[in-house]
């Protein structure tokens, strides 16, 4: 006997935040495309992977190589690469078929750094890029001159600075000049962003200085990250406290688990919290302006958040106002022998219709090989499976 077991799923297996007015996709077969603001599949799923836009353009996987489409889904650089990373001041980090070593390509696809020598690169930013041979050697490029750097490793520039670590603890801040602004002795000296850098001291502390370089905010704290949006999420160990900071300090704490077991960096005005086994979100001054009900949610992106819980999958405003009701698959699963069957429909007289070709397929089948009788009356209708969420797309494309 056999019986149908109905469901319905999100029509995409995961989806990404938006990035210049467009989000990733992929539908349940692993095939990705993009969709807008409205919901609406604008580039259809065609690719085996792909990446979020920056700069007008967003690398797309064809047939095990990588390429770039624009917002248009025009391809504009012909699959040709074994890696393809974002753009960013007009350069994106590549690598041919041919070579494990990278280059740097620009956004007609030509190498203005050839890839033939460098066995790593970093983000090209500030208009200057890092790169490294294999002997350990490093060097910027600015302005197609390669300058050679002595130290153990380089952090792209970020703000006007790069943070370069000369040996064991010790730490100089260079500008886009290569010019010294500091040597510092720290455990760890994180890039600028939001306009303070990040450092650990050899206690193991989290503190902030600014562009200064004076330290605007000790290091006291046990965890912290960087700044967005003017605040920072920090914890101390003593009291079980979490909360955020601004950038003269002034805290916003609760006790962890009253009510948030968890805070996360603000995106577009809001942090994601956690609290009870659900997510929502908070605004500066710590309100609740979302309630945590979510199964999942990503952090804001392009002023919306996907959101999902059992039986949907969407993307609300900063308001929590539902702005996009992702499409729902009607699934319908069946076993025949040691072989699982999943019929998935549009709409639930689609699924009916493919149930009913199903069944006259198997009766078929039966008659020609045995006496089993089918129940097409029956059938067990199963809990709605929770949509799938997507993972942190990786910026970098590779292999």
């Amino acid at each position: 006997m056999f019986y149908f077991n109905d469901f319905v799923i999100c029509k995409y297996k995961s989806t990404g935040d938006f990035h210049e007015g467009l989000a990733v996709v992929s539908n349940q077969d692993g095939v990705h495309g993009y969709i807008d603001k409205t919901g609406k599949e604008v580039i259809r799923c065609q690719f085996e992977s792909a990446t979020d836009f920056s700069e007008g353009m967003a690398a797309i996987k064809v047939k095990g190589k990588w390429g770039y489409i624009n917002t248009r889904g025009k391809r504009v650089i012909k699959p040709q690469f074994r890696r393809a990373d974002a753009f960013s001041d007009g350069l994106a980090i590549a690598a041919n078929m041919d070579y494990a070593d990278v280059g740097y390509i620009n956004k007609t696809g030509n190498f203005v750094v050839e890839p033939h020598q460098w066995q790593n690169a970093e983000k090209y930013a500030d208009g200057i890029g890092v790169l490294e041979k294999a002997t350990g050697e490093k060097f910027f490029y600015k302005d197609g001159t390669f300058i050679s750097y002595n130290s153990q490793w380089i952090k792209p520039f970020s703000e006007g600075f790069s943070i370069i670590k000369i040996s064991d603890n010790v730490w100089r801040i260079i500008n886009t000049n290569f010019n010294s602004a500091l040597t510092s002795n720290f455990k760890n000296f994180y890039s600028s962003n939001n306009g303070m850098f990040r450092i650990e001291s050899f206690e193991g502390k989290i503190g902030y200085m600014n562009h200064d370089f004076h330290m605007q905010i000790p290091p006291v704290f046990d965890k912290g990250s960087d700044f967005s949006e003017d605040m920072a999420v920090i914890e101390l160990a003593k009291g079980n406290i979490i909360g955020f900071i601004d950038k003269l300090g002034n805290m916003r704490a609760f006790l962890r688990g009253k009510p948030f077991h968890d805070i996360g960096d603000f995106h577009c005005g809001r942090s994601r919290v956690y609290a009870n086994g659900k997510f929502g979100f908070i605004d500066k001054e710590g309100n609740q302006v979302i309630p945590c009900q979510y199964d999942w949610t990503n952090s804001f992106s392009d002023g919306l958040a996907f959101v999902c819980g059992k039986g949907y999958s969407s993307y609300i405003d900063v308001e929590g106002k539902k702005v996009i009701e992702l499409p729902i698959l009607y699934c319908s699963k069946v076993q025949i022998g040691e072989k699982t069957v999943v019929l998935k429909a549009e709409s639930e007289e689609e699924l009916r219709l493919l149930k009913e070709a199903k069944l006259k397929e198997l009766r078929s089948q039966v008659v020609s090989t045995s006496g089993v009788t089918i129940d097409s009356e029956r059938a067990s209708v199963q809990d709605n499976e929770k949509p799938h969420v997507m993972k942190p797309i990786d910026r970098q494309a590779n292999g």
